[in-house]
């Protein structure tokens, strides 16, 4: 055989060797009609009917990988009870889970995946959680997700979209919920983003996070809220919140927001921030 026919041959050999290496193990769907554990790795659940609960958590996310698409349905607690979730890692560490495209209605936790890594929640809408509506771990991304009407009374929690650290939140609603709308930790991205009507802060973040294009409004609280240094905040919009527009904690950046209606447009704490906003 020619060399380089030969040569051909090995590397269709070798793509056909990776390419069975990735997608054995698994079928390619596995539909899902009642609540219960997800437990194959890099498995793609497809959900086609809505669920309901009763009492408890409806689907428990055991291993890594794992794709639950909703396709429009709702996961629906029937039965309240003072524990359960409508999506969980169940506290034990999970990688890259992705949860997307439906509603999950009147759990504890709506979306309770902090315990995980690189979790995604894509297009899903929370709602009516006795406590927060979406918590995700170190390295998530939360994008076109709704959460709303989250958290009750004196109940403490009620965060609309609560993450930790190097998260990602994008083109988000969170309105009306108990406490803050979108809370995060260290190193976030918060961007093109509406936070309206929470009991708290419409956006609260730590430290050297960007947090930009974002719209937050009529919250009971600040408007945004960055509780450390080393942030940039920029191109946001902040009105008629109860307490301060924008509260940065400086070093940081804050150039071209609109501010407007707040109890105080803008609060810098400490010395050394770049801005041009009115001080």
């Amino acid at each position: 055989m020619d060399k380089s026919l030969w040569r051909s041959a090995l590397r269709a050999i070798a793509a056909l060797a990776c390419t069975l290496a990735w997608t054995g193990g698994a079928d390619a769907v596995v539909n899902v009609t009642a609540c219960g554990t997800l437990g194959e790795f890099r498995q793609t659940y497809n959900v086609t009917t809505d669920l309901h609960a009763d009492g408890g958590d409806c689907l428990v996310v055991a291993n890594n990988g794992i794709t639950i698409n909703l396709q429009g349905h709702s996961i629906i607690q029937d039965t309240p009870t003072p524990f359960g979730s409508g999506v969980t890692d169940g506290g034990i560490v999970r990688d890259q889970t992705t949860v997307k495209n439906g509603t999950v209605t009147g759990f504890v936790f709506g979306v309770e995946l902090d315990s995980s890594t690189r979790s995604q929640v894509l297009n899903v809408t929370v709602s009516e959680s006795l406590l927060d509506g979406i918590l995700v771990g170190t390295g998530a991304l939360v994008k076109g997700a709704t959460a709303q009407d989250n958290g009750f009374g004196s109940i403490v929690g009620g965060d609309g979209i609560h993450g930790a650290d190097n998260v990602q939140v994008q083109t988000s609603v969170a309105t009306n919920n108990g406490a803050n709308g979108i809370r995060v930790g260290q190193r976030c991205l918060i961007t093109q983003n509406k936070a309206e009507e929470n009991f708290e802060d419409g956006i609260n973040t730590g430290a050297s996070c960007t947090i930009t294009s974002n719209t937050a409004s009529n919250n009971d609280d600040d408007g945004i809220d960055v509780t450390a240094s080393g942030a940039l905040v920029s191109l946001n919009h902040v009105n008629d919140n109860f307490d301060v527009g924008i509260r940065v904690v400086c070093r940081s950046t804050v150039t071209n927001n609109q501010a407007s209606g707040n109890g105080t447009q803008f609060q810098f704490i400490g010395s050394g921030c770049v801005t041009n906003q009115a001080m």
